[in-house]
């Protein structure tokens, strides 16, 4: 399937559907649209993470490995790591304000 017609991303997830692709131990699932989860996983196989599948949705399979893997995709801010703002200050990886600013300087480029 050629990224030609989808967003980037996006085909590697249609291509895991139509296969019925499921893995058993893909426990903690990803968050956000069709084409940042496709993005964040990517991404999470070049940093090495062993990323699963249930379905089209990209996942982990232990808790840590989630950790990790939301560490990162705040770190880099990788397309769609706002989704992860409860975790993100929950496991106090950073600060509501830190949020927040990162998120104001975010919004600023795209404008």
């Amino acid at each position: 399937m050629s990224d030609k017609y989808y967003p980037k991303g996006v085909s590697s997830l249609i291509a895991s559907a139509a296969s019925g692709r499921k893995d058993e131990d893909c426990n903690f699932l990803l968050d956000g649209d069709l084409n940042q989860m496709g993005i964040q996983e990517r991404f999470l196989r070049g940093q090495g993470l062993s990323v699963r599948r249930w379905d089209v949705y990209p996942g982990l399979r232990t808790q840590e490995e989630y950790n990790e893997a939301i560490i990162l995709i705040w770190q880099h801010k990788v397309a769609g790591w706002w989704h992860y703002q409860k975790r993100l200050v929950g496991l106090e990886i950073c600060t509501e304000k830190e949020f927040k600013e990162a998120l104001d300087v975010a919004v600023k480029h795209r404008q």
